[in-house]
């Protein structure tokens, strides 16, 4: 009885240790990515069809890079993911920049390739919508990336 309480006191550490490794300058902030780092967010099991989607963005001089993903648990008659980047214009106001979709048909997984948008110096981040239709039902899902900042 001893020998199990001391290896779940033991996995506790462990796990509360790894915590607290997620904790940066202790604040708990993850820094902000240098130019070229990818900053990604991940959404997933969101329905019947909808499994995850990812949506990333990383900065670059003048520009950013935009990717994606939609991924659904079997093969569906139409799975897309819509990526829209915003600027933010004052502190926690985001204006629209720019969109554009991905779809695929009757595939299990949809896969919005790397581009580059032109933007001006801010502070910019990418909303993913990810969305799954078969047999009538349409599931749809959004992730958002924390900001980064083109210089």
């Amino acid at each position: 009885m001893k020998k199990k309480i001391k290896a779940l006191t033991l996995i506790m550490v462990l796990v509360l240790s790894l915590q607290s490794v997620m904790i940066v300058n202790g604040e708990g902030l993850v820094p902000e990515p240098q130019q070229g780092t990818a900053i990604s967010f991940i959404v997933q099991p969101q329905g019947v069809y909808l499994n995850k989607g990812r949506s990333s963005i990383a900065p670059a001089s003048g520009y950013v890079t935009v990717w994606g993903t939609t991924e659904a648990y079997s093969s569906v008659s139409e799975i897309s993911v819509t990526l829209t980047i915003y600027k933010e214009i004052s502190t926690n106001v985001w204006s629209y920049v720019w969109s554009n979709t991905v779809t695929d048909y009757n595939t299990d997984y949809c896969d919005f390739p790397k581009v580059n948008v032109n933007v001006s110096s801010g502070r910019y981040k990418v909303e993913g919508t990810h969305t799954t239709k078969h047999a009538g039902r349409v599931e749809s899902n959004t992730s958002m990336t924390q900001p980064i900042t083109v210089y």
